[in-house]
C-alpha cells in the first residue's frame, strides 16, 4: 500500500479518535455543569432563605429589647409609672441599635368595660391624658375585652403598636433580651387577682422601620449587589406592604425564593419555651401563654424572576462558553491534521521535485559530457559535425541554465518577500521577445504561435526580467502540452487601465481535479509526470511574479478544448 494512502488513513484514524474523545469530554462536561447548576441553585437559595431568617431575628432582637426595656418591673426610684417610663426611654435610647423604632409611648388604664389612654411626653417626663387615636382602635377594643382568662393580642400590625402589661414592683424579673417577643412579659393575670390590670402601648415609627431599620438590615444580610427583591408584608386587617428595596416590586405577581415571620407573637420553634420544650414556670393562677404567631412576612424573590431561571441563564451561558471552547479544539485538532496532510503532501511534492529536477539535469549534462568527451577524444573532425556539437553543448547548456535559474527563482521569490523592481515596461516587445525565445521549442514540436497585440498597450511599471520569465513559462508550457501539432495563441488588449494578455492552446487541456493544485510550488500534473518533464515550479513562478505586481492569474480549461491562461496587470498613465 503506497505511503501517501497509509499516512492518510492514519490521519483520519487519529482525527476520529480525537473527535470520539471531544463528544466524551462533552457530555461529561455537559453532565458536570449540570450537577454544579443545582448544586448552585440548592446553595443560593439555602442562603437566601437564611438571610431573610437573619433580617427576622434582627427585627424581632429589637423588638424583643424594646418588650424588655419598658415592660420591665419598678426599680429603686422609680416608684410611679411615668418615673420609670423616663427611665427606660434613657435606656432605651442608650442601649438600642434602633432609637427610633419607639415612636410615642402610652399607659391604658381600663376601668369596668372602659378603657382611658395617658401618652408619656418624654420633654416633661409625665402623662397626659388623651383621647384615643382613631389607629389604636383595635388595640382599645383588646384592652376593653372582657375576655380575662386570656390576655389581649399583644402586636398589632396595622399601626403597629405593642401592647405590654403594666408590671408592679412585686413582678418578677422579666426575660432577657432576645429570649422571643413576648416571652415573659405577661407572668400574671390581674383580673384573677380582682384589680384590672393597666397596658403600655408601646408605638413603633413605621416610617423609620421603612426608611431605615430595615433596608439596614436587608443590605447588611442580603448585600448591596440588588440580586434580590425584598418586602415586609403586613398581615393585619388590612394587608399593606410595610417595605420594598426596589419601587415597582410586587411581591404577589413574583415567585418567592425565600420567607420569614416578623414580629412574632411569641415564643419561637426550637427555642427555650417553645414548642416541644418543658413548660414554663408560671405563676399560680396565671393563663399559659398564647402560641406564637406572627403578624409580618418578610419575602424575598430573584431579581431575574425566579432563581431558577438565573441558575438556567448561568448554565447556558457555561455550556456556550465551554462548547465554544470544545469547538476551538476542534478546529485546532483540525488544523493540526490539515496542517501534517499539507506538510506530508509538501514533502512528497519536493521529493518528486528533486526526482524531476535530477532527471532533467541528467539529460542535457549526459548530451553535454559525450559531446564534449567526442571532441576530446578527436572522433569528430569535420567542421560542419563540430560546429553541431557546438550548438548542441549551447543549446543544452541553456537549458541548464534554465533549470538551475528556475530554481534559483523560486527559492529567491519564496525567501526574500522584497517587492519587485519597478520600471517602465512595454508589454509589446516584452511578448514579442517571450515569443521568439520559445520559438524554436515550437518548432521542433510542430506547434505554430500566433500573437495578436493591441497598439494600445500601457506602459507596465514592473521588473522587466520577472516579467519576461512569466510569459516565457506561459508559452514553454503551452507549447509543451498544447498536442501536436498544435497552436498556440497569444493576446494582449488593454482593460480599462490595466492591461490582460491571454495564452491559450488547443491540446487536451487540464484535468479537473488538478486545476486547483496547478500553481502550487512543486506540483506537476499527470501528463507532466507520464512524461518526466517539468520541475513543478513554472506556474509557480507565474502566480508569484503576477501577485507582487499587483495583478493575478486564472486558468480556464474546458473538457479536451485546450487550455487559457489569462494574466491581469495594472498599467500606468504614461502611454506605451
Amino acid at each position: 500500500m503506497p505511503r501517501g494512502l497509509t499516512g492518510f488513513r492514519f490521519s483520519l484514524a487519529l482525527a476520529g479518535a480525537l473527535l470520539a474523545l471531544l463528544a466524551v469530554l462533552a457530555t461529561l462536561q455537559y453532565r458536570w455543569i449540570g450537577a454544579v447548576s443545582d448544586a448552585e441553585r440548592d446553595q443560593r437559595r439555602a442562603s437566601a432563605q437564611a438571610a431573610a431568617r437573619a433580617v427576622a431575628g434582627d427585627f424581632d432582637r429589637e423588638i424583643g429589647h424594646a418588650l424588655y426595656t419598658f415592660g420591665g418591673p419598678a426599680r429603686d426610684g422609680e416608684p410611679d409609672t411615668a418615673r420609670r417610663l423616663a427611665a427606660a426611654f434613657r435606656r432605651w435610647t442608650a442601649d438600642s441599635k434602633s432609637p427610633r423604632l419607639v415612636a410615642d409611648v402610652y399607659v391604658a388604664h381600663r376601668t369596668g368595660d372602659a378603657a382611658t389612654l395617658d401618652r408619656f411626653d418624654r420633654a416633661s417626663g409625665s402623662l397626659a391624658p388623651v383621647a384615643w387615636p382613631e389607629d389604636l382602635a383595635g388595640l382599645r377594643q383588646a384592652v376593653e375585652s372582657p375576655a380575662r382568662r386570656h390576655p389581649p393580642e399583644r402586636v398589632f400590625a396595622d399601626v403597629p403598636a405593642l401592647l405590654i402589661e403594666d408590671r408592679g414592683p412585686e413582678a418578677p424579673p422579666p426575660a432577657p433580651p432576645g429570649a422571643g417577643v413576648g416571652r415573659g412579659l405577661i407572668v400574671r393575670d390581674r383580673e384573677v387577682s380582682g384589680s384590672p390590670p393597666d397596658w403600655i402601648v408601646l408605638r413603633l415609627d413605621r416610617k423609620a422601620i421603612s426608611d431605615e431599620i430595615l433596608p439596614q438590615l436587608v443590605g447588611r444580610h442580603f448585600g448591596e449587589s440588588g440580586e434580590y427583591d425584598v418586602a415586609v408584608l403586613s398581615l393585619g386587617e388590612r394587608p399593606s406592604i410595610v417595605y420594598r428595596s426596589r419601587v415597582g416590586f410586587d411581591p404577589a405577581a413574583t415567585r418567592t425564593e425565600a420567607e420569614a415571620m416578623l414580629l412574632r407573637a411569641g415564643p419561637d420553634p426550637g427555642e427555650p419555651g417553645g414548642p416541644g420544650a418543658p413548660p414554663p414556670q408560671l405563676p399560680e393562677g396565671a393563663p399559659p401563654p398564647p402560641p406564637a404567631r406572627a403578624v409580618w412576612r418578610l419575602v424575598a424573590a430573584h431579581r431575574d424572576g425566579s432563581l431558577d431561571s438565573a441558575v438556567a441563564a448561568t448554565r447556558a451561558r457555561n455550556l456556550a462558553v465551554s462548547g465554544a471552547i470544545l469547538l476551538l479544539l476542534a478546529a485546532t485538532v483540525a488544523g493540526l491534521l490539515a496542517s501534517a496532510h499539507r506538510a506530508r503532501l509538501l514533502a512528497e511534492q519536493q521529493v518528486e521535485f528533486v526526482a524531476g529536477l535530477t532527471h532533467e539535469l541528467r539529460t542535457p549534462l549526459a548530451a553535454v559530457r559525450s559531446a564534449g568527451q567526442n571532441l576530446a577524444d578527436g572522433i569528430v573532425s569535420d567542421g560542419d559535425r563540430v560546429r553541431a556539437y557546438g550548438i548542441l553543448i549551447h543549446r543544452e547548456s541553456q537549458r541548464l541554465s534554465g533549470l538551475i535559474e528556475s530554481a534559483l527563482a523560486q527559492a529567491g521569490i519564496a525567501a526574500r518577500g522584497e517587492p519587485a523592481r519597478r520600471e517602465p515596461v512595454h508589454l509589446a516587445e516584452l511578448l514579442a521577445e517571450a515569443v521568439e525565445a520559445c520559438q524554436p521549442l515550437a518548432e521542433e514540436r510542430g506547434v505554430l504561435i500566433e500573437t495578436e497585440i493591441s497598439s494600445d498597450l500601457p506602459v507596465i511599471a514592473g521588473d522587466r526580467a520577472a516579467l519576461r520569465t512569466l510569459f516565457e513559462n506561459l508559452v514553454s508550457n503551452a507549447v509543451k502540452y498544447g498536442g501536436r501539432p498544435g497552436r498556440v495563441a497569444v493576446t494582449a488588449a488593454r482593460s480599462g487601465a490595466d492591461v490582460s494578455v491571454e495564452v491559450r492552446d488547443n491540446g487536451p487541456g487540464i484535468p479537473p481535479g488538478e486545476l486547483s493544485r496547478i500553481f502550487e510550488p512543486f506540483y506537476r500534473g499527470r501528463d507532466a509526470k507520464q512524461r518526466a518533464s517539468g520541475s513543478g515550479l513554472g506556474l509557480s513562478l507565474v502566480r508569484r511574479i503576477a501577485e507582487e505586481h499587483g495583478g493575478q492569474v486564472t486558468v480556464e480549461s474546458p473538457a479536451g478544448a485546450g487550455a487559457a491562461f489569462r494574466v491581469a496587470l495594472p498599467g500606468t498613465a504614461e502611454p506605451a
